[in-house]
């Protein structure tokens, strides 16, 4: 096994899910996009931040709105080629860990992603530095392939949980990375959920 805490390689090592794992996920993913992204963009509401909150919202405050524009320019994106951007839909759960304890945590996640009861692809920073590592933490990132949908991001959450992540977890679209929305670089918003 690859530890992160002596890996200096690249700045990632990964762990994939069983194929017929992660293609069930793909494809509820991409069925809930093709039944529900079309009333979403019309309803002129967003979802909570808070994973746990069912109720849509109808955007009042700065924050909101610009969660609103980000939300219908990834699915304007991935309606105008879903082939080649649907990417733009992929988010992921941010697991942030200290070097005296990553070794150990990340074991446990890549085993529980390979044998498929995570059934999400992950993966996590290692000791080779990067640019935009602030700390000497290392990050774990639990992907799901549609950050719009709900159901699955919360089951996504809602594992980690029982896997024992308890303290508070942010999520973050991809579409947030591709837009450069980062801390160090000033962006207010980093997260799209919590949980």
């Amino acid at each position: 096994m690859e530890k992160p805490s002596q890996h200096k390689e690249d700045y990632w090592i990964y762990a994939f899910p069983p194929k017929e794992k992660e293609v069930e996920i793909i494809e509820l993913a991409i069925e809930w996009f093709e039944a529900n992204s079309e009333s979403y963009l019309r309803s002129g509401m967003i979802y909570p931040r808070n994973i746990y909150s069912d109720e849509m919202i109808r955007p009042q405050t700065d924050t909101d709105k610009t969660l609103m524009k980000i939300d219908h320019e990834a699915i304007r994106i991935v309606r105008a080629d879903p082939l080649s951007n649907y990417h733009f839909l992929s988010g992921k759960w941010l697991i942030y860990i200290p070097k005296n304890a990553v070794d150990e945590v990340w074991e446990k996640l890549r085993r529980a992603i390979e044998s498929g009861k995570l059934p999400y692809e992950a993966k996590v920073s290692t000791v080779k530095k990067s640019p935009l590592r602030q700390n000497q933490k290392h990050v774990i990132c639990v992907y799901t392939p549609n950050f719009l949908f709900r159901e699955d991001v919360r089951n996504c959450r809602n594992i980690l949980r029982s896997m024992g992540f308890q303290r508070k977890l942010y999520y973050k679209p991809d579409i947030f990375t591709y837009k450069g929305m980062y801390r160090i670089f000033g962006s207010k918003i980093n997260h799209r959920y919590f949980g």
